[in-house]
């Protein structure tokens, strides 16, 4: 299968979103990161609404150009800090910080990983992306010191849901993740 330089690009920025987000959620008092948050969604309404009304945005189109799929606006970006910010609401700073790394690293790998490879499992997902998701997933949270059965329960359950759900993973990655980490772990 031909490399797929473009998916890479933009997979790599996800997963530098992912880290950013972790460390500004994790390491910034709670204030700032959800008041960061919060600009972030106001810009990205303002950028959806501008573009719905065919008005472009110089920054916008130029990062949609060189990182984004053919057809793809910025609601993916939208969703990716819609539900950061959600996760943010109800859960506790460590276990936001991670859902995001979580979101931005596990599904790039997947991504990344699954392009190229061989084995389909489900849709358009194969065996390849789907087991990189889930060890990059279990090794986020068992390397932020967790046990290894909650590291498994959770990767394992966090895998099928990017495997199965139609709906944008960015949207629900994040919840998910948090919900299910504080429940079992």
């Amino acid at each position: 299968m031909k490399l797929n330089i473009l998916e890479i690009k933009r997979k790599v920025w996800h997963m530098l979103w992912g880290v950013a987000f972790f460390f500004l959620i994790l390491f910034t008092e709670e204030i700032i990161y959800k008041s960061a948050l919060l600009m972030l969604l106001i810009i990205g309404v303002i950028v959806l609404i501008l573009r719905q009304k065919k008005i472009k945005v110089g920054i916008v189109e130029y990062l949609i150009e060189k990182l984004g799929r053919k057809g793809e606006g910025i609601e993916a970006s939208f969703y990716y800090v819609l539900s950061i910010f959600v996760s943010s609401l109800f859960f506790e700073q460590r276990i936001v910080a991670l859902s995001a790394l979580a979101l931005g690293v596990c599904d790039g790998l997947a991504t990344i990983v699954g392009i190229h490879g061989k084995n389909k499992l489900y849709k358009n997902k194969t065996v390849e992306g789907t087991s990189a998701f889930f060890i990059s997933c279990f090794l986020i949270i068992y390397l932020a010191g967790y046990y290894k059965l909650v590291a498994l329960i959770c990767s394992a359950i966090l895998a099928l849901v990017e495997l199965l759900t139609d709906v944008n993973d960015n949207l629900i990655i994040p919840p998910i993740f948090s919900l299910i980490l504080k429940i079992i772990g």
